[in-house]
């Protein structure tokens, strides 16, 4: 396509639904880079600059936008567009003051900017109240930034705070209802525009974490949602669009699946891996977490992990990075929620530490949260749990029939013998090439799980967890 003269373009620029389809165009068929250029030879405008923020963002350089639109702040739409980029990146205390500080009270007057910068500004307010676990004045927020998108007839902004609904509903634990949402989206705006991308993104989520299949997701989706489930890709190499870092997921998982592999290989065989193996995965682990593009269930994703990885290698750091709790607005989503008790009880386990009340606090959380997860819920924990806290998957066992049968996946190693899938082998005859044709399972030491395994309504307090017998059970030589 041809970009329009500079004289027609500086006139585009003020009227938020021509540019809009201009933007669409551009971005459908490629060409934003070359609007970019055509806007920076524009005599100065903050608009102008508001402009050239939005095709940063959209290529991925969200940082250069900032820094663009910081010096503008007194325009309404840099201000949209850069609270829009911030409103993802601070805390609660700073969603606080973003709230209270910008309220959307300019005049609409005679510019027509000024309505898309409201429109902007009440999605970005109703994001900070998700986050803040305020949905009632995150749906008004929404509510009017959609209101005020039909007047302007500006299609793509009113899907931005359609979508926004759904992230509220999803942050709710309505799963089945953000899913539909985003599809609906996905319906009515163009498989290029960022939105759809956006969509996409948490829609290929909501498939992972509610069991679903790939049906109805494009081609990176189905490559995240493979890889996210510890499955192995056969199809072509996909690209994922600038802002999409959802590969992430399936990357630090499978990482921590191959480390938890050699972990249990030092432990059981005596040519085990080499610690410098170990040490690779794990630095590899902390560079995916030091990464900050990513969004909150990845990030969330990712945390845990790199907990997990610290706890697997005995680095003391572990329970300092899982953290107290799950920020908001991850902490809605009830079957992430509960990875932290587990992931608190696996380290400990792992650790041999001896603090019995915190153990028994963290059982007791997952006791009373695993019942109200949905079935599809549930069977995605225990899932999560046969590969990445085996020993935690079995001291909570008891709480229901599923879990009892997702432990029988692991490799228990118990008085010289092994025990998987009701089958029973002498401990001498197990090899690498043996577990590796189980499927790599999770090994679980009977020695080392029964020193945790207290029932919750145990009442009598042990002052110590017993201690690993020796060096010499960590390379079970039958």
């Amino acid at each position: 396509m041809s970009l329009p003269s500079l004289a027609q373009l500086g006139q585009l620029i003020h009227s938020p639904v021509d540019y809009l389809h201009l933007y669409t165009q551009c971005e459908r068929e490629g060409n934003l880079t070359e609007l970019l250029t055509a806007l920076e030879t524009l005599p100065f405008s903050e608009i102008r600059e508001a402009r050239r923020a939005r095709i940063l963002i959209r290529l991925g350089m969200s940082e250069e936008a900032k820094i663009l639109l910081a010096p503008h702040l007194s325009e309404p739409l840099c201000l949209a567009w850069y609270l829009a980029l911030l409103v993802r990146e601070v805390d609660e205390t700073q969603l606080r003051r973003i709230i209270t500080r910008y309220p959307v009270t300019w005049p609409l007057n005679a510019r027509p900017t000024n309505m898309e910068a409201k429109a902007r500004m009440h999605i970005v307010r109703g994001a900070a109240f998700v986050t803040l676990n305020m949905t009632d004045s995150a749906a008004r927020e929404f509510s009017e930034a959609v209101r005020l998108s039909e007047l302007l007839g500006d299609r793509l902004t009113r899907s931005v705070a359609v979508v926004e609904f759904a992230r509220r509903d999803l942050f709710n634990n309505k799963l089945e209802k953000a899913a539909t949402t985003y599809r609906d989206v996905l319906r009515d705006v163009p498989a290029s525009a960022t939105i759809a991308e956006y969509s996409m993104s948490y829609l290929t989520l909501l498939h992972w974490l509610l069991g679903w299949g790939e049906d109805g997701l494009s081609d990176w989706a189905r490559h995240a949602l493979c890889t996210a489930s510890l499955g192995k890709w056969s199809g072509k190499p996909v690209q994922y669009p600038p802002e999409i870092t959802l590969y992430k997921l399936g990357e630090v998982l499978h990482t921590l699946q191959e480390l938890r592999s050699l972990c249990d290989a030092q432990m059981l065989y005596t040519q085990s891996p080499a610690d410098s193996s170990i040490q690779q995965l794990l630095a590899h682990i902390q560079s995916i977490h030091l990464d900050p593009e990513a969004n909150e269930i990845v990030r969330q994703m990712v945390q845990y992990a790199f907990a997990l990885a610290l706890g697997l290698t005995g680095q003391p750091e572990a329970l300092e990075v899982l953290g107290d709790g799950v920020p908001a607005p991850t902490n809605g989503i009830l079957q992430l929620a509960l990875l932290h008790p587990v992931c608190q009880m696996e380290i400990q386990i792992r650790q041999q530490q001896e603090n019995l009340e915190s153990f028994q606090r963290h059982q007791q959380d997952f006791a009373a949260g695993f019942p109200r997860l949905s079935e599809a819920a549930q069977h995605w924990v225990a899932r999560w749990m046969q590969h990445f806290t085996p020993y935690a998957l079995h001291v909570v066992s008891q709480e229901s029939v599923l879990l009892q049968e997702a432990t029988q996946s692991c490799l228990r190693i118990e008085q010289g013998q092994a025990f998987h899938q009701s089958q029973i082998w002498p401990l001498h005859t197990i090899t690498p090439v043996w577990v590796q044709a189980l499927g790599q399972p999770a090994v679980v030491v009977a020695n080392v799980l029964d020193a945790h395994l207290i029932h919750r309504k145990d009442k009598e307090k042990s002052k110590a967890f017993p201690r690993l017998a020796s060096a010499s059970l960590g390379k079970l030589d039958a």
